[in-house]
């Protein structure tokens, strides 16, 4: 009998806050045991492996070394550091599509689960950053790399039934590699002087532009402005034309006589005259200063007045 409950007292075990236990008989997957005291039948007929499932674990690569330089896809070199935190699944039971829960697979199917999620890491990220171009890896897609590297490696694990879960993948360096890091840096100046060059000139673009278009708006209604000045001067004209013509048409001598007097006023109004009388005789000057009468004239006028 003391044998027997040494025996039995020999089945029971503790599991922890942060752990499961996995429990087998005859080397075969039984059942799942939760936090605290649990009891098994002794060995050789059952066995329990306990397992931390609810603890982060972390890898980190690169930083050291050559380990984190990768080639990206055009041909450039890429200094990376990242770090990745996993952890077990925490279902007891299995998940759809698979025969045994997390847990189990994470325990029997893995001989080295940290060599494993960094193996994996490594691959998915040269995947990622093979793709891309040098210089969104440096600066903006950063997130980007993140999140595909996660993903590629989420998709590696579950397809060698490893039960583990991706909690996070933090890209804490991508930089050009130290030897050539001084370039870079000027390449890095250089395209920020192309931006603020670019930016001067979209406001450059959007001072001109409108002021460009406010002259041009203003050429148009002043040359809108000409032409209905000029058409109605025409049209002016050519109705006044019309209305001498009708004149003409009714007496052509009179219309012609004051066509022609009115030409002559208008030519010789304002200027100086002088009348030689071609009949008047070999005794008499043929002259007659008409503009002289005329001032002699005004002047007398002022006087008596």
């Amino acid at each position: 009998a003391v044998i027997v409950g040494i025996y039995l007292l020999a089945g029971f075990f503790q599991v922890g806050p942060q752990e499961l236990a996995v429990v087998t008989r005859f080397g075969a997957y039984d059942r799942i045991a939760g936090p605290g005291l649990n009891w098994h039948v002794p060995w050789p007929v059952e066995a329990a492996k306990t397992e931390e499932v609810y603890t982060v674990q972390t890898v980190s690569v690169g930083g050291s070394g050559t380990e984190g330089l990768m080639l990206t896809g055009d041909k450039n070199i890429v200094d990376i550091e990242f770090a990745v935190q996993y952890k077990i699944y925490p279902d007891v039971a299995a998940r759809e599509g698979d025969d045994l829960p997390p847990v189990v697979q994470y325990i029997y199917n893995i001989q080295d689960p940290r060599n494993l999620v960094r193996t994996v890491a490594e691959a998915s990220i040269r995947e990622v950053v093979g793709q891309l171009d040098l210089e969104p890896i440096i600066s903006t897609e950063r997130q980007r790399v993140a999140e595909e590297t996660k993903m590629l490696m989420q998709q590696a694990l579950d397809s060698y039934d490893s039960g583990i879960t991706i909690q996070e993948f933090a890209l804490n360096k991508a930089d050009p590699p130290q030897d050539v890091i001084a370039a870079f840096k000027d390449v890095e100046n250089a395209d920020q002087d192309r931006q603020t060059r670019e930016n001067e000139a979209a406001r450059y673009r959007n001072t001109v532009l409108p002021q460009a278009r406010g002259e041009a708006a203003q050429l148009l209604q002043e040359s809108e402005a000409y032409k209905s000045r000029v058409v109605a001067e025409a049209r002016g004209e050519a109705q006044r034309f019309i209305s001498i013509y009708s004149e003409y048409a009714q007496a052509p001598d009179v219309t012609r006589r004051r066509m022609y007097l009115e030409t002559v006023e208008g030519v010789l109004g304002d200027m100086n005259k002088i009348v030689v009388d071609q009949d008047g005789g070999s005794g008499v000057v043929p002259y007659l200063p008409l503009n002289e009468l005329g001032a002699g004239a005004q002047r007398r006028s002022g006087s008596g007045q």
